[in-house]
């Protein structure tokens, strides 16, 4: 499944893709950017709220991009009925996630010398633990859908290569993290990133890659809400 080809379209098909992929690629970054500006004039709780109300904005553009722009089904981005085959392959995405993608971003950060992970943390470690898991449910539900539902199906058709088009994307995700965690953490989210990626490769299912997401940052997330800082 990763060397599929697919015979790219031409210039006048591919220009519908373009409102969907600019949303998809800028919208995360310039909300994390504006989260940040808002932070020194609004408590962290409210900048946090704020933001995970414009990412669910973003994903529903995109829904409506897809359905009325493009004019395709929403199967067309992976969001299809979830079955007991989406529920098993998310837990065990979830699970190598916990216990071999996180540790091994860990020993990549380290090893290279970044050490800005915690700026990042520090942001999160006093919000309320409802909002925690809203973070950690929107994180699933939006960056799943438009960094490997939509992302690497609209760019798997316009390059006619589903392994180039899983890379962009997953480069894509990647630094998206950067403007509000920095750098050290950008790289370390290469590293599940290409976990998420795989998996939605394999399957073409947003659900089990939502579910491994979501559960997977719920459990780091209320993990930072537990540690003293320090």
């Amino acid at each position: 499944m990763a060397n599929e080809r697919r015979a790219p379209l031409g210039t006048a098909a591919s220009a519908r893709f373009v409102p969907g992929l600019v949303l998809a690629f800028a919208g995360p970054p310039a909300v994390a950017a504006a989260s940040l500006a808002l932070s020194p004039s609004a408590a962290a709780t409210t900048a946090n709220v704020l933001g995970q109300l414009a990412l669910w904005l973003l994903a529903a553009g995109l829904l409506a991009i897809t359905r009325f722009v493009e004019r395709l089904p929403l199967a067309s981005i992976g969001l299809r009925p979830p079955t007991g085959s989406s529920v098993l392959a998310g837990a065990l995405a979830a699970f190598v996630l916990l216990y071999a993608a996180t540790p091994i971003g860990s020993w990549l950060v380290g090893s290279l010398g970044f050490a800005d992970l915690g700026a990042g943390l520090a942001r999160l470690r006093d919000l309320p633990r409802p909002v925690l898991v809203a973070a950690a449910v929107t994180a699933g539900a939006v960056e799943e859908l438009l960094y490997r539902g939509y992302a690497i199906e609209r760019l798997a058709t316009l390059t006619g290569s589903t392994t180039l088009g899983a890379a962009i994307a997953l480069a894509a995700f990647t630094l998206a993290h950067w403007p509000f965690w920095g750098a050290g953490a950008a790289l370390f989210t290469l590293v599940p990133g290409a976990v998420l990626t795989a998996l939605y490769v394999w399957k073409r299912d947003l659900g089990a890659n939502v579910l491994a997401h979501a559960a997977t940052a719920m459990v780091q997330l209320l993990g930072v809400a537990t540690t003293p800082s320090g």
